[in-house]
């Protein structure tokens, strides 16, 4: 997946914001891998880097001591792309009524701060990583995996 660069869309008068301005009824997406602001914001983001690994998804997955879980390449950019489609149609809806666009921003990293979410909550609720348990002790048996045909 391939993410803009704000300070270079800023130099060439692209930024998200400043198109808007000129052009109001258009809906822009932006995406990128830290998001735009911040310092990691013209960091390039790539799936397994920004996606899993700097959310905690990596860490998050993997027994403690263990070395981080193999991913697959290619699931934060779609579930990262989903996002932005649902942000750029959810903008399109709102346009038909306030005839008026808007910036849809996402980021690879705060689409996986987002699937991590329920470790997150649970780190700053009890200041803990949520346990991890094999397949055959899950706390619901409604929540895990079997074999079958």
């Amino acid at each position: 997946m391939l993410t803009h660069a704000p300070d270079a869309l800023d130099r060439l008068d692209l930024a998200p914001a400043a198109v808007h301005d000129r052009h109001p009824t258009l809906v822009v997406a932006a995406l990128s891998g830290y998001g735009s602001v911040g310092p990691a914001r013209d960091v390039a983001g790539y799936d397994i880097g920004a996606f899993f690994a700097r959310s905690g998804l990596s860490r998050t997955n993997s027994p403690s001591g263990a070395p981080p879980i193999f991913v697959r390449s290619g699931v934060g950019d779609h579930i990262t792309g989903m996002a932005t489609a649902m942000g750029v149609l959810g903008a399109l809806f709102q346009r038909t009524s306030t005839g008026r666009g808007r910036v849809v921003e996402t980021s690879l990293f705060t689409t996986g701060m987002y699937a991590a979410s329920w470790d997150l909550g649970v780190q700053l609720t009890f200041g803990k990583l949520s346990s991890l348990r094999p397949r055959e002790r899950v706390v619901t048996p409604l929540v895990d995996s079997y074999r079958a045909a």
